[in-house]
Order: structure tokens, then sequence, then C-alpha cells
């Protein structure tokens, strides 16, 4: 399960933030928003506010910057190859400086806690700590001290012994360990497979429905059930649901066929995530088209059903096909206990609907350690008193352009156990709120 999550230097994130779920005193809904981890309470579900342009979905980001750079960095970049590197860059120092990524979760009884530096050349710093017991235990620790490599490798991480010494200076080196089969990485990297993210208009959680739904193999069975359930609970009149699939173009030979200037070319005009997820194993992604058909009912003129009409999705509204690409990669969290980041969970979602799927979310199995963690600005959310104080938090841009994360229960000395967080937000207590002078170009109203 994740801890915290920390992020300097990245995007709009100048200093140094970190989003915990780590839970703080009370018993507040302690037995569907809870579960107690060697001897630490962790939240299973965290929202995210904050204005247009304020940050929400550059924390995301830097998650998805540090999944795909650890999944990828040792098997993608080759020596002499620039790291795609998004500093602050409105500050002239900052510019300058290496980003930070740093992340504490619980994995087989083990907390661990890993991070890494990177500037546009190389791997400044990376380490990984494990508490076994009470206390931290150094596994390793990185360093690049003006182009000379410092390794440190403890007693219970004998798998980097064997390997430090390739390990290129734009590589992780945890990374590298995992393609040696080492006991302790690969069982990292591949707690990593299940720590996802849904980025507003991406499809990768379509293509996790449409696995779903095709139920390969018969492995999905319970999961394709839940989702054609949830489907028809949603209100949109469907009846059914299925797939057909079609081959895709084979991006790969396509790759095949260039010459190197072409080649070069291309992977300039591919950006570092999807680079990145050219390879990428997270949510087995693949080169089919998805074709979904669902069906309605039709009725006669006296109201009796007489049959069936078949729609594509494409031919269903925004707010349908949005539930669809959320629907799948939400089961998929809940199958593997994994953890899912959502980019503005409420597109194209009523309101009511949008209390139903969280409700969904905080309804699972009391012993199940999947984590939602979504960003909204849908304030009528904070009517419905579904979460606890420390699990919403609020990004606000400073005068500096540099966006940063609070928690609500960092106000709490300033606010009543009892208030109203609805209307305090809207009032701007907590800021993370939009202030515009759009009137003043038209006068009042």
């Amino acid at each position: 399960m994740l801890l915290e999550f920390t992020v300097e230097n990245f995007l709009s994130y100048k200093g140094k933030n970190t989003l915990s779920m780590i839970a703080t005193k009370g018993k507040d809904k302690k037995d569907i928003q809870i579960i107690e981890v060697k001897g630490i309470e962790i939240l299973k579900n965290a929202a995210i506010y904050g204005a247009n342009a304020s940050g929400k979905t550059a924390i995301i980001e830097a998650a998805v910057f540090m999944k795909e750079f650890i999944i990828n960095s040792s098997k993608q970049t080759q020596e002499g190859e620039n790291i795609f590197y998004y500093p602050f860059k409105l500050n002239t120092e900052s510019i300058k400086k290496p980003s930070l990524f740093e992340i504490i979760f619980e994995l087989n009884d083990v907390v661990y806690r890993y991070g890494f530096e990177v500037n546009s050349e190389n791997v400044v710093s990376e380490w990984l700590f494990g508490r076994y017991t009470s206390r931290e235990s150094l596994l390793f620790l990185r360093k690049d001290d003006n182009g000379k490599v410092e390794v440190k490798i403890g007693a219970k991480f004998k798998e980097g012994n064997r390997v430090s010494e390739f390990v290129r200076k734009n590589a992780l080196m945890l990374s590298v360990c995992a393609q040696f089969n080492g006991e302790i990485s690969s069982s990292i990297l591949n707690w990593f497979s299940n720590f996802n993210m849904i980025m507003t208009g991406d499809k990768n959680g379509e293509k996790i429905s449409w696995d779903i739904l095709e139920n390969l193999d018969g492995k999905y069975d319970e999961e394709q059930k839940m989702l054609i359930k949830l489907i028809q609970k949603s209100d949109f009149g469907i009846k059914e649901i299925s797939v057909r699939e079609s081959q895709g173009p084979d991006f790969k030979k396509f790759k095949e066929s260039l010459n190197p200037k072409q080649k070069k070319n291309l992977e300039n005009m591919i950006s570092g995530q999807l680079k990145a997820l050219e390879n990428s194993e997270s949510y087995k992604i693949n080169l089919k088209n998805i074709n979904i058909k669902t069906e309605h009912a039709i009725f006669d003129s006296e109201g009796n059903h007489v049959e069936n009409m078949t729609f594509e999705l494409l031919e269903e509204s925004q707010g349908t096909k949005r539930v669809f690409e959320l629907l799948g990669p939400i089961i998929y969290t809940l199958k593997n206990n994994g953890v899912l980041f959502i980019d503005e969970i409420q597109n194209n979602i009523h309101t009511k609907l949008l209390v139903e799927l969280i409700k969904t979310l905080m309804c699972n199995k009391a012993d199940s350690r999947a984590q939602f963690i979504f960003t909204t600005h849908d304030v009528n959310f904070l009517n419905y008193g579904l979460f606890r104080r420390d699990q919403y938090w609020f990004v606000e841009k400073n005068k500096y352009g540099e966006s940063e994360l609070t928690s609500l229960v960092d106000f709490d000395e300033h606010v009543r156990k009892d208030a109203n967080i609805y209307k305090d937000y809207l009032r701007g207590r907590y800021g993370a709120i939009p202030y515009t002078k759009l009137g003043d170009s038209y006068g009042e109203c």
C-alpha cells in the first residue's frame, strides 16, 4: 500500500510536496476508510481539489514519470541519451537543479522508502531503505559526484553487489537489479505494475475495460460480471454489453521499416510519456482496436419490450463512455490491491452518479488494500460527507507560480470539527479556488 508520495522541482512543484495516505488520529469512518498495516493506519482514498492550472494534474504526472522511469530506464535509454526532465522553470535556480521523487509503500510486510533525483543527463542520486523492524535498514545508496558514481550496498541487498558496476549514469540501479532478477528489486517493480494512473484524454482505462469484457481464458469472470452490473446500475439504459476485436497497426514493425534518420525524427516527435508507454507492461496495452457493442431495449406504442437495439460505444453519451473507461481500471485495482490515480474524475459525470461511484470504491472488502486517489473540482462532492478530514487535499499556486499541496488537517487548529467543508472551501478558507477578473471586461451583470 502507498503511504507517502513526494515530489520536488517537477513541473509546477518547486518545493518539496508530500501526499500522505497515513491516517491521523480519529475513529471517523475507520471501518471503511482505513486499513492497518505494520501498526500504521493507512487511508484507502484521497481527493485532491484545486483551481484550473493549480497543479492537481501535475502531482499525477509526477507519479507517471516516476513509474515509467523505474520500469523503462534500464531497457529504453541508451548510453548518452538524455532523460526527459521537467524542472520548475519559473525560477533561475530550480531550472538548474535535479527533480526529486520519493515513495514510501508497504510490500510483503516490509515498508520501503525509495527515491531518486534526476536531471537531463543522469541519475544524480538514488536510495532504497527497508523497514523490517522498528528501524529502517539501508538497502542501497547511490550518488553521482561530478561523474564519479559511488554505491553503498546494505547487508540485506546482496543482489546489488553483482550489478552496481553495470549501471549506466542515465539508468536506475533498481531497474538494472530487476533485469538481473534480483529478488527485492523484482518484487518492487512488480508492485509498480499495480501503481497506475488515468490521465485526462488517454485511452488506457478503455483498454482495461475492453480486456475484462473480452475475458481471455476466463480469468476475468467475476470482474466481467461486476463491470456489466455496474454499467447497468448506472441508469444509462444499457441492457447488455459485449466486445469484438480487430487488429490495429503494428507500430514496432512500422519503426523497423524506417531508415535511421526517419526513426530519429519519429522518436523526437514522441513525448517522454508516450515513448515510455510504448514498451510499458502496465495494463498490458495492446494494438487491438476496441469495438464495444451495447444493447438498449425497444418498446412498442403500449410500452411493451419487444426487442433490443445494438449500438456502438461511440454512439453512447460522453458520460457513459467516461464511466466505462473508469470501471475497468477500478475493477483491476480492486482485484490486484493496487493504487490508482484518476485525473479529473468528475469529467462528464453527474455529481449524484459520481457519489455512487465513490461509494463503490469505499464499500469494497474491509481487508482490501486497494487505494484510489483522484483530482476533482466538483465541490458538490464535499457536501456528502463520504471522506474523513485527512482525506481531503488542496492545491494552490502562490504568486511565484509554485504549486503547494496542503491537507485539510493542516487547517484543523483554525477550523471547528463540525465546520461545513463545502461552504468553507467556496469561501476560500482553504485556498485552492480560482480568483478571476473575467467580469471586469464586461462590467457587472
